[in-house]
């Protein structure tokens, strides 16, 4: 799936996730979205497009849609261009919008089953949990590390796969822009939904 999605800067860079170049006929959220998806009218009459859990809508119908018995599948030469978030601010509530919703849409059981969707919110509780590690040890600095190394070597490659020099430098700031809005609305939405309701 080709994501376009522009900064602050307005910059465009095209991101490639998961399914990468190659058609996949057994695909599902992480793969395609309502943004990108393609379906025979008649799949709506056996399965409901709920638009009442907005942002998370599309991936509740692609799974029910695979439960009805219907194949997914996703093509890379097709291409869907869609407005995204200008700012940064903006960004931010899209974001923590469907981290929020993803507790709406299924229980914690089936998320710990696709961990890239759990883990941003594990991520925050590291960080907001740091101070307190920091007093026991000095070795859980790695984590952090780590994790700024990755998201300079991706950003990178990414940059560098472009061949934008302005990219190399914002996309740091936007991963980690989409890693703690995502993991702050998951808990927001885990808490509003499943303890507080």
């Amino acid at each position: 799936m080709v994501t376009p999605f522009f900064c602050g800067l307005g910059q465009k860079f095209p991101i490639v996730l998961n399914s990468g170049n190659k058609i996949k006929l057994n695909a599902d959220e992480n793969d395609v979205t309502s943004s990108n998806l393609i379906c025979k009218q008649h799949i709506f009459k056996k399965v409901k497009f709920n638009e009442k859990i907005y942002p998370g809508e599309d991936p509740k119908f692609i799974s029910d849609a695979k439960k009805a018995g219907f194949n997914v599948a996703f093509s890379p030469s097709i291409k869907v261009e869609n407005r995204k978030r200008n700012n940064l601010v903006g960004l931010i509530k899209q974001i923590f919008n469907y981290g929020k919703m993803r507790p709406r849409i299924e229980n914690i059981f089936e998320t710990i089953k696709k961990p890239h969707f759990l883990v941003p919110s594990l991520f925050v509780l590291y960080l907001f949990l740091l101070p307190l590690f920091l007093s026991i040890s000095n070795l859980f600095w790695i984590p952090l590390g780590l994790y700024f190394f990755l998201i300079i070597i991706f950003s990178l490659y990414e940059g560098g796969k472009n061949r934008d020099i302005v990219g190399i430098f914002v996309l740091p700031l936007i991963f980690l822009t989409i890693h703690l809005s995502y993991g702050l609305g998951f808990i927001y939405g885990f808490f509003k939904e499943r303890v507080f309701k």
